[in-house]
């Protein structure tokens, strides 16, 4: 009898989870071909790859573009400008979180002048920084009061 039970419940636990096929359209036909559903398990890792992190942006807030077509973005959060060529190829990274010049404390806009100079403001050192095109730091600018 206990054999019974165990075959009945093995039949009624098989039954109870068969999958059905979604019904065609009305007018289209019947399906003759049962649903197939395909999951795919990546156990190399090759689907998690990721770019590399030198190259990789994080929170850009602001760009400017110099007269020989170089990409500055501004990274808010990680205090840096990364200068990119025409190409999109990264050629460096200028700055770092900081207080001193050349180091910026959430840089929030870039501009470029005619010589090619850039323009930082930050947020939190309430003051614009002049730096040359290789990110060498020439200049600060500060406003009288703390909204600089």
């Amino acid at each position: 009898m206990k054999k019974l039970n165990l075959l009945i419940g093995s039949l009624l636990l098989i039954l109870a989870f068969t999958a059905e096929a979604k019904s065609p359209p009305p007018g289209t036909g019947k399906a003759d071909v049962p649903a197939n559903i395909l999951f795919m398990v990546d156990t190399s890792g090759s689907m998690g790859a990721q770019t590399s992190t030198s190259t990789r942006l994080y929170y850009p807030y602001d760009t400017a573009v110099d007269s020989k077509g170089n990409v500055f973005i501004v990274e808010h959060n990680y205090h840096r400008i990364k200068k990119y060529d025409s190409s999109g190829n990264l050629i460096k990274t200028i700055g770092g979180k900081g207080r001193y010049n050349g180091r910026f404390y959430y840089p929030m806009k870039i501009a470029i002048d005619s010589s090619d100079n850039i323009y930082i403001s930050e947020y939190y050192n309430h003051r614009i920084q002049k730096l040359d095109n290789n990110g060498k730091w020439l200049k600060n600018f500060t406003g009288g009061d703390s909204r600089c």
